[in-house]
Formats: C-alpha cells, structure tokens, sequence
C-alpha cells in the first residue's frame, strides 16, 4: 500500500518518503511514527500507543518522542505552529488529519534507482562505546572550542585499544546540546557503554567530570571528578582514557597497549588553535576553510613540531582543493602533499595522519602509496571510520572494487551517524560501476545523491550507471545537476584509477547517457 497525501506520498513496503519523485531521508523511527499515525488516521493515538508502536514498549523520554514528532512534521512540510497534517490533542495524543489516498504500488519490471532503497549495511557484532560531546560549564560560549577538544582526544585515545569498537565523534556530535536519554542514544548508536561529562575552564584551572553508563540499563559503572592545571589536559586525558578502558574490558591484554603518542603539543595555545580551526576546515564554505587554515598556521608558529597541526593544514588544502576541482591548483597539491608528509614524520603512529597523506596521493595519482598509507592508517587505528573508508576508496582505485564493500561497512558501523555516509554510499556505487555491476551501482549513487544532493560525484557516477541501465532521461537530469554544480568542469571520462581499462565502464555509461563533452582531469573522492 501507497499512502498520498498532497505532494507527499508514503510506501511502507519500501520505506520511502517522497516529495513528488524526491526521496526525503529520514530515521527510521521518525519514519515508522510516521506511518502509524497515518495507517491510524481515523483516531487519536496516545503517546502510550506512540511508545508501544514505535519503541516496542521501552522506555522513552517526553523529549525524544517529541523531537521525533518534530522531525516527522519537518518532513512533511508541517510544523508544531500550523500542525495541517498532524494534529496535537491537548492531553489525549496525536492525530494525522491531513487527506490520504491510498494506491496499491504499481510493478513494472526492474526497479529504478529513484524507486529502490539498497539492503541496509549491517550493525556492529558486538556493542560499542560512544563518548558524548562534552558540555561547556564555563558560562563562556568561547570555551565550547576546548570542550569539544577534549571529547574528541578521549574519543581518539580510546579508539586506540583494540578490545571494544569507539562511535566515531562525528556520529556523537550530532547529540551536542541536545538532553535525550543516554538508553535511546545507546540504541541509535548500537553503543552498550556511553561517557558523559562536563568542562568547566577558569584561568589556570580545569575541572572535568565523567561517567560511564550502561545504556542497556542506565546504570552508572564509574564517575571521576578531576581538578587540574590547564597544563596537565593531556596527562589527564591519558588516565581518563585508561580508566574508562579499563571498566569497559576488564580483560584488556595490558602487554598490548595502544602505540604511543609521540605529538603531544608543548604549548596548550598552540593545542587551542589547532581545535579551533578543525572547527572550520570540514565545511563547505571556501571562506570557513581558509579561516580554520590561519589557526593551524598560528599553531605552527608556537610550536612547529605539532603534527595534528600539520594534518589539520592538510586538510585545509584538500578541502579547498575539493571545492574548486575545476581549477586543479598545481601549488595547492604541492602543500597538501608536503604538509601530510610532515605531519607523518612528526607522528608515524597517528592514524589521521597517514590517511590525509592517502588523500593527498591520490591528488598527485600515486595509487600505489595511497594504499600504502590508508593501510597502515586502518592498522594504527582498526576504529577511525574515515581511515576504513579512504581504504575503501583506494581499494576501487587501485583495481579491487569488491574488496571495498567491506570496508564501507565497516566504516558505517563505527560511525552510524556520520554526515559523510553520502559519501561513503558514492564510494559503494563506484565500486561497483568499477566491477560492471550497473543496477547496484545506480542504487547506491542514487542513495548517496539522496543523502548528499550537492555531491557532484554522486551525480556523475549516477549518471553513467543509468546510462548503463538505458535510463537516459534520468541520466541527463544526473547529468544536469553536476554541471550545475560544477559549471566550468567537465565530466572525467577517466576517473583516477590506476589501470585505464577500470575507468572504460564509467567512460561507456556517461557516452551512452549523452555526454559530448572532451576528457578532463579527473576528479577526487
């Protein structure tokens, strides 16, 4: 059954919202609120029936079933103010009041790509540890930046023991300021263990508490409040890090402790810096960039043996690099490939290091050394998501597109919520048009275009996967789309893999979608 309402319509079957012929994403339990109000349209329904429905029962907090309420009238063009099409009843429940057609789903052969949600990636095998966004108790919105420092240095130092799998931070960020039950954030994120806490900075000194807490039950296993200098952070963060371990895996091999971090900054203002400008640089705003470059130039300054500010000034070259692909800076390559090599040198252990280093060969067409280096980053840390998914990358490149598959999963599985998952579904969709595999290729470029419409290497790939497909009206709108935005580009009729013949399947679709424009440079993920 196909539930029309307005320009909307709803397919349980297949777990789409649309907009028209737009898939609208959604979580899935916004979803299926969604459709229990409106399979239940013709009565109010109790928050109890909600929970019962939607939760299976478990215990919900008022907050995270109105936030879900929320992002269901947000996806459907409603809102808590107008309520057109869901309706709140004062101290009875809810009710979906806006006119509904129902219409069987109509089977007309091979599912388009716009019509098919690809088999979902598979959750982790076993629980994970998820450490929340510190919050900022300073009463100085200027300190959120060294709070959110300290949240992401015990992520990484945790993600170093190889017992237990850590949520990527750029999946946890997505709960910063938010006040939800620690038991649904564990659900969201697969996570059995979860950390809270709180930074309160005041001159010389920090104050910082933290808690572990089962969040199959919400049990506190441990709680730690710590008075220090500003100056002993990072000693701190090592014993927060081996004390928390240390509760979540009693069993810990102690013999095996995580390889030790030779680049510990010798002044905190340089430290300081380096959070700020990772603040900017992961943004899609030239200007944002280049801001978050100056800090990690200044952090150089105080202390030029800083490699996280050397890997964090390599970023700001790729990222840019990235924005303005159609000008292909020859002296912008340069830096980003000098700045990675440096930031290795200072710290050979440090995982991010090695895979901003990947990226920067794959700009200068090194596939060799760009394996090299996402290997060893995967090897230093088995939980960085984006260390899996740059060898993801480097493995369609370098002529395994199918050995990819794996290590986007796994990526997913570290971080369930992170913003490059559109990215990371374009790499699925490459490798697959990379091993001739058209229908699944159209599925996950199309899903990433979904998840990240302004991908202009989502639409490129769609479009040649549809081209494949003889879907040639869809290929050109894909087509369209990634000249709009990219209007002095030209589509890559060779995409940077190391052997030519890898790149004739996309070269093939894109003639078959239309494309009559001359070779150009390719692109980079």
């Amino acid at each position: 059954m196909i539930y029309i309402f307005g320009e909307y319509s709803l397919a349980p079957e297949r777990r789409e919202l649309r907009r028209g012929a737009e898939l609208i994403v959604v979580e899935p339990r916004v979803f299926d609120l969604l459709e229990y109000l409106i399979r239940n349209r013709d009565q109010v329904v109790s928050k109890d029936d909600l929970i019962g429905a939607v939760w299976n029962g478990r215990i919900v907090s008022e907050s995270a079933l109105v936030s879900r309420m929320s992002a269901a009238r947000d996806a459907v063009g409603d809102s808590g103010e107008e309520q057109r099409l869901i309706r709140t009843i004062a101290r009875k429940g809810y009710r979906f009041v806006g006119d509904v057609r129902e219409e069987m789903p109509r089977h007309t052969g091979a599912p388009s790509p716009a019509e098919t949600t690809p088999p979902p990636l598979t959750l982790p095998n076993k629980p994970a540890l998820a450490v929340l966004p510190f919050e900022n108790i300073s009463g100085d919105q200027e300190q959120d930046y060294f709070a959110d420092g300290l949240t992401e240095d015990l992520t990484t130092a945790l993600s170093l023991w190889r017992s237990f799998p850590v949520i990527a931070r750029n999946s946890t960020q997505t709960y910063k300021g938010k006040s939800l039950d620690v038991r649904e954030i564990g659900r969201e994120l697969n996570a059995r263990y979860v950390i809270t806490g709180s930074v309160r900075k005041a001159g010389n000194r920090v104050r910082v508490t933290a808690e572990l807490i089962d969040s199959e039950n919400g049990h506190h296993l441990w709680a730690e409040r710590y008075n220090r200098d500003v100056a002993d952070i990072f000693m701190l963060q090592d014993e927060l890090s081996q004390q928390i371990a240390a509760t979540v895996a009693p069993e810990l091999d102690y013999s095996q402790l995580p390889a030790p971090r030779t680049s510990v900054p010798r002044s905190l203002d340089a430290w300081e810096l380096v959070q700020r400008g990772y603040g900017h640089v992961f943004v899609l705003e030239l200007e944002r960039i280049q801001k978050g470059r100056e800090y990690f130039e200044r952090a150089i300054k105080l202390d030029g043996s800083y490699a996280r500010a050397y890997t964090g000034l390599a970023w700001s070259y790729h990222r840019e690099l990235f924005l303005n692909r159609p000008q292909f800076d020859a002296e912008l390559r340069g830096r980003l490939v000098d700045m990675a090599a440096r930031a290795v040198s200072l710290d050979e252990f440090d995982a991010e290091a090695h895979t901003i280093l990947a990226m920067a060969n794959n700009w200068n067409h090194d596939i060799d050394r760009a394996l090299i280096e996402a290997e060893r980053a995967v090897e230093l840390n088995p939980n960085n998501a984006g260390a899996h998914a740059t060898l993801g990358y480097e493995l369609v490149l370098i002529g395994r597109p199918l050995e990819a598959i794996p290590r986007i999963e796994r990526a997913v599985r570290l971080s369930p919520r992170d913003p490059r998952q559109g990215i990371w579904m374009f790499i699925v969709g490459l490798a697959y048009l990379t091993a001739r595999k058209y229908e699944d290729a159209a599925l996950w470029s199309a899903r990433a275009t979904q998840r990240h419409r302004e991908n202009p290497d989502a639409q490129i790939i769609l479009a040649s996967s549809l081209g494949h497909l003889g879907r040639i009206a869809e290929a050109r709108i894909a087509l369209d789309t990634y000249k709009r935005l990219l209007p002095n580009a030209q589509a890559n009729l060779a995409w940077p893999h190391k052997h030519e013949g890898d790149s004739e399947p996309f070269r093939e679709g894109l003639r078959k979608a239309g494309w009559k424009g001359p070779d150009a440079s390719p692109t980079e993920a």
